[in-house]
């Protein structure tokens, strides 16, 4: 073997060529990750990227547990959201193709094609930010003043798989910007930056309740103090199926003063009794001048990412672990912002803006196993189809 090799290398360089040696695939993708999503065992990326590897993938792509596939030709703008249901990947962002098919900041790969979802959204710059499921249907949260072309909404409608629902209202002049939508036990909160008739300030109110037409202030709000204008926001939400919890810029919570750091993470228990995660109070859990921008939970563990460097006394790498009782970082953490966190057989999905993980090459997506970051690299044909299975039923 090693003698076929040398004689291999003689000849390419008797004929003047550069030996072929096997390189291995560039890990990650090459631009930012807004959007992490699972389907059992594999996970959906979504952000501002052309590759993902060596393979060419158009701001979306899935990684199988050993490859990356592309879907189709992708979208040509920013992903910013993205849902698996029903065998269906739904994505949102900032687009208006999805393969060759012209959509509205809104698409569906069904694992051969892409379509259009109702219309999608439009108005003044828009752009779809969340996206989550009920029982009814799609959420859909961003910036946006009409769906399926003409239909008027404020920043959030349900799709049903037949038509467009409108939630929280349409009030004249009034204009919502959701980040992150959660249902829970009927009840569907959103936050972000929310506007209301009357309010002193552009986000009085930043977690609400919503209905099909009333947007309503939640008795937890999460508020910005009486000497910001516009400046809070509730980034993330997640729900471990009783309690929310809630993630994002803020310095009020309900008639709570969240003193110090304006920046915190805690949870509305059983959805409406505030609390601190790390020593039962509401003391803010994140250094002065981070911010937490997304959340996810599995099993008892709640993930938290963003651009942080502590939270509470404990040193952690813009991402890290609530057991319940106690913080804790996921090794040496990334080099830069998360924006986004999934979960998939026990596995933690982190993407964002980083480059490296615990020093480990990645390139904006890693995965953690609990003790270890691993990169995500190798790539397959983008021309083998793929049957992904049922994530969830919706849209009887």
């Amino acid at each position: 073997m090693w003698k076929t090799a040398r004689i291999a290398l003689k000849v390419a360089a008797l004929l003047g060529a550069a030996p072929l040696l096997a390189a291995s695939p560039t890990p990650g993708v090459d631009g930012p990750v807004h959007a992490l999503a699972p389907d059992t065992d594999k996970i959906f990326v979504g952000g501002n990227f052309s590759n993902a590897s060596d393979l060419a993938a158009s701001n979306i792509a899935m990684w199988d547990g050993a490859m990356w596939h592309a879907l189709g030709a992708g979208v040509n703008g920013t992903v910013r959201a993205i849902m698996v249901a029903d065998g269906k990947v739904y994505v949102g962002g900032e687009f208006s193709l999805a393969g060759t098919t012209p959509v509205h900041n809104l698409a569906m790969w069904d694992g051969s094609v892409w379509s259009d979802v109702g219309g999608g959204i439009v108005g003044p710059a828009p752009v779809v930010k969340a996206l989550a499921l009920d029982a009814t249907g799609l959420l859909v949260g961003g910036i946006f003043s009409q769906v399926g072309g003409s239909t008027p909404a404020n920043g959030l409608a349900r799709w049903t798989g037949a038509a467009w629902e409108v939630l929280g209202g349409t009030p004249p002049g009034i204009e919502h910007d959701m980040h992150a939508i959660a249902p829970l036990g009927g009840t569907i909160y959103v936050g972000g930056i929310l506007r209301f008739p009357g309010s002193p300030r552009p986000s009085e109110a930043t977690l609400a309740r919503a209905t099909p037409f009333v947007l309503s202030d939640h008795a937890g709000s999460a508020n910005a103090d009486d000497e910001c204008t516009g400046c809070a926001s509730v980034d993330a939400l997640v729900s471990d199926g009783t309690n929310l919890f809630v993630a994002g810029a803020f310095t009020t919570l309900g008639a709570v003063l969240l003193a110090g750091s304006p920046y915190e993470v805690v949870e509305l228990a059983n959805a409406t009794v505030v609390v601190g995660l790390g020593d039962g109070s509401t003391t803010p859990s994140v250094a002065a001048g981070g911010v937490i921008a997304a959340l996810a939970v599995s099993d008892s563990d709640l993930y938290a990412g963003g651009n942080v460097d502590r939270i509470r006394d404990v040193v952690v790498g813009h991402i890290a672990r609530w057991d319940g009782s106690a913080w804790h970082p996921l090794g040496a953490g990334v080099d830069a912002p998360v924006h986004a966190i999934a979960i998939s057989e026990g596995a933690v999905y982190a993407g964002g803006e980083f480059v490296t993980a615990d020093g480990v090459p990645v390139n904006r997506v890693a995965r953690w196993n609990g003790t270890t970051w691993f990169a995500l690299a190798g790539v397959t044909t983008p021309t083998k189809q793929h049957s992904w299975g049922r994530t969830k039923a919706i849209f009887r």
